[in-house]
């Protein structure tokens, strides 16, 4: 059975909804951050690199007000690094040198943000866009991510305590939860 939406909900769903132009534009965003970094000399960490969030689940909205962005969230996962090697402040200093390579070889106007957990790059354009990267390692055998924090205590040390996030199993509950909804 269709939906029924009245006028003022099309009209909403349409003032809110991101364009096909704009998710082609993050896509090739996306696309370029990761072969950047993926021919850098992090490659021989193994990483891998993954959309989350809102442009993930599908979720994703026009920004509400005009100087407002779209924000892309990725995951860096290094396979071949682990917090038994390496302290969240190594992984993500080494990350964040490959960002602010690939921001100044593609004379980018602003310079990357060292954000609490994140590196974010932000296109300055009429399309207002920035990325969230996250920096990680696996933690074990599961899906489950380790994850940089600058707030942790134990931020500058080799240790096994870090933050655990789990964005693929999230969105794999996600997609399933939402079938399940019926109107």
């Amino acid at each position: 059975m269709a939906i029924k939406y009245s006028k003022e909900i099309k009209s909403l769903i349409d003032d809110i909804e991101v364009p096909d132009s704009e998710y082609e534009r993050a896509v090739n965003r996306y696309n370029s951050i990761t072969d950047y970094l993926s021919n850098s000399d992090m490659w021989q960490y193994e990483p891998e690199i993954y959309i989350q969030g809102s442009f993930k689940l599908g979720t994703a909205i026009k920004p509400l007000t005009e100087d407002g962005c779209y924000d892309i969230d990725l995951v860096c996962c290094f396979l071949k690094l682990n917090k038994q090697i390496i302290s969240q402040y190594s992984l993500k200093k080494k990350l964040g040198a490959v960002v602010s390579g690939y921001a100044e070889s593609n004379n980018m106007k602003s310079k990357p943000k060292d954000g609490k957990r994140c590196w974010t790059i932000t296109y300055v354009d009429n399309h207002n866009f920035h990325l969230d990267i996250l920096p990680s390692v696996m933690n074990g055998v599961s899906s489950e991510i380790a994850i940089t924090d600058k707030r942790k205590s134990n931020y500058f040390e080799i240790t096994d305590d870090w933050e655990i996030s789990n964005p693929k199993t999230y969105y794999e509950w996600f997609d399933s939860t939402s079938k399940e909804i019926t109107f």
